[in-house]
């Protein structure tokens, strides 16, 4: 795959990798509005994990749209009011 490499993406490599999934396993993309919902305590990807995880009760989520709505109400609870940078939340859960 061709990538044209402009503004900020200049100078980066980009590669392509394979994942098998299994049914209940989960992918979810989010852009750093999720993760400094907090500014002043912003979250590392395990932090994040630790933190839905006990949001969902240690329970997997039981779709994608029910994962990216605790992503989400997550990022609105740690701001303590409105978001302030951009959110984007993708996810993709593998159903049994």
């Amino acid at each position: 795959m061709r990538w044209r490499r402009s503004g900020a993406a200049r100078g980066l490599r980009w590669g392509e990798h394979a994942v098998s999934l299994s049914p209940g396993d989960a992918i979810v993309l989010y852009t750093d509005g999720v993760t400094e919902a907090d500014r002043r305590r912003p979250l590392a990807a395990g932090e994040l994990a630790r933190e839905l995880g006990a949001m969902l009760g240690g329970r997997p989520p039981g779709s994608a749209t029910a994962l990216a709505g605790a992503l989400r109400t997550l990022a609105h609870a740690r701001a303590g009011g409105p978001l302030r940078d951009d959110v984007v939340i993708v996810a993709l859960h593998v159903e049994a």
